[in-house]
């Protein structure tokens, strides 16, 4: 399995070599520069753009799934405007704490 681990580090953004021995993998981490925090800084920016695109993507199927529920008989418009609330309500919370997450990364990054 270091095989595979090792080329899965060497294809990432993070422009990290690792070493591989036969029974560890090593990797030496470069000094964090100013330039290379800026780097790892569009990675975690890119991350949480993708973490955003991903909760985007469940609400738009998660609608979806509601505009099937309203063919159907025996399903009250309040329960789907309560749901449609709910669904609204949790993305914005998930998208808020993908934020939260991408700042604090952020700051942890630009202090060590």
């Amino acid at each position: 399995m270091l095989e595979p681990i090792r080329k899965a580090i060497t294809n990432s953004p993070l422009s990290l070599n690792p070493v591989n021995d036969g029974k560890v993998l090593r990797i030496h981490l470069p000094p964090l520069t100013e330039e290379r925090r800026r780097e790892l800084l569009k990675v975690v920016n890119q991350r949480a753009e993708h973490g955003k695109i991903a909760i985007r993507n469940i609400r738009k199927d998660a609608q979806e799934e509601l505009r099937k529920l309203d063919k159907q008989p025996g399903i009250s418009e309040d329960m789907l405007r309560r749901a449609r609330e709910e669904l609204d309500k949790l993305t914005e919370r998930y998208t808020k704490k993908v934020d939260e997450l991408r700042k604090a990364k952020e700051q942890e990054v630009m202090e060590s």
